[in-house]
């Protein structure tokens, strides 16, 4: 395997039987999984998705410069494990197993880089459940460990351009849908970066619980005054949790695609704005509850979650997987809809 390995260092191409790449038939499927790689490929990190069989389908473009690819096709089909040198076989076969059950699952491992000097990357691996009950596939975020306090002004910097870069297309397009997309992948990207600034900061880090509190109130604030156009009336109700950056981010990101989801949809024919309430406690038996309520035009009738998921609905379920939370849709008593994950 560790000829493997060298392939991709050495930026040889490797020859790969392209029958295992799986194909939707139904385009709108095909379309939300393009959509969600689109997402994917926005993280700092370096992103796959790996099918049960333990085959590469998906690699963010990060993580094809890290491994000196030019297209992904290069590896379509690859065993993850054989990406990497045998040292590192057993612990992320062990990763990978794990995940497959249903678990969360990392690992710092100390691989060998193109440049030809060792370094130590951070693998998190979790179980992606589009059925809510067994594993699809699984994604895998890692990323180099060490020079992160250089890292992190740069990432943080990147993603801001493109949240920027993002909003500025969506002012000068004359389509409501597209228009909509874009603002949604720009408050995405923010998300993300808005963790990315706290993280920063001299006293938290990846070994430190932050402050939920503290990010995801200006987080909130910050999209409801941009997107509501003033109409939306937003109610804050947070204790004070720390969690690790981890299971922070990933409530941001729900949160954020909680919100966009009232704005766009459940406010849409809606000439008075309407009301977003979040509400953050600790809870019994776990380390915390968040809900998104909104007042807007509730689930339809039938609603069936297995079924009607898109894109923000992929993401919501992806993080809350990610974070080990459990994720629920719900009409709520004023009238809308109630996002809710424990964790």
């Amino acid at each position: 395997m560790d000829s493997v390995w060298n392939a991709i260092r050495q930026g040889r191409l490797i020859q790969t039987d392209q029958t295992k790449t799986r194909i939707d038939p139904s385009h709108m499927v095909a379309d939300s999984h393009a959509q969600l790689q689109a997402v994917l490929e926005a993280s700092p990190d370096c992103t796959m998705l790996i099918e049960r069989d333990g085959t590469v389908s998906f690699i963010s473009e990060n993580g094809r410069c890290a491994m000196s690819l030019d297209a992904f096709e290069l590896m379509a089909g690859t065993a993850w494990t054989s990406l990497y040198p045998d040292t590192a076989t057993n612990v992320l076969s062990d990763l990978l197993d794990q995940a497959i059950a249903g678990q969360r699952a990392e690992a710092v491992i100390r691989v060998e880089s193109r440049r030809g000097h060792t370094e130590d990357w951070l693998f998190q691996l979790c179980p992606v459940k589009s059925d809510g009950r067994g594993t699809d596939r699984v994604l895998c975020v890692s990323r180099p460990i060490q020079d992160r306090a250089v890292a992190d002004p740069m990432i943080r910097g990147s993603l801001a351009a493109i949240s920027n870069l993002l909003r500025l297309q969506a002012r000068e397009t004359e389509d409501p849908a597209v228009r909509d997309a874009l603002q949604s992948a720009a408050e995405r990207v923010r998300s993300v970066g808005a963790l990315h600034a706290h993280l920063h900061q001299p006293v938290s880090g990846d070994a430190h619980p932050i402050p939920v509190k503290a990010y995801l109130d200006p987080l909130v604030t910050a999209i409801v005054q941009r997107l509501g156009g003033g109409q939306v009336t937003l109610l804050r109700e947070m204790e004070d949790i720390a969690l690790p950056p981890t299971e922070a981010r990933g409530l941001g990101l729900i949160v954020t695609e909680a919100i966009l989801n009232a704005i766009h949809h459940g406010f849409a024919n809606r000439d008075d704005g309407g009301l977003i309430h979040v509400s953050l406690r600790a809870h019994e038996g776990a380390t915390a509850r968040i809900a998104v309520t909104d007042s807007g035009a509730g689930l339809p009738d039938r609603f069936d979650w297995s079924r009607a998921r898109g894109l923000g609905g992929q993401i919501m379920e992806l993080y809350a997987n990610r974070i080990g939370g459990t994720l629920s849709l719900t009409n709520a008593s004023m009238g809308g809809v109630q996002v809710e994950v424990v964790c």
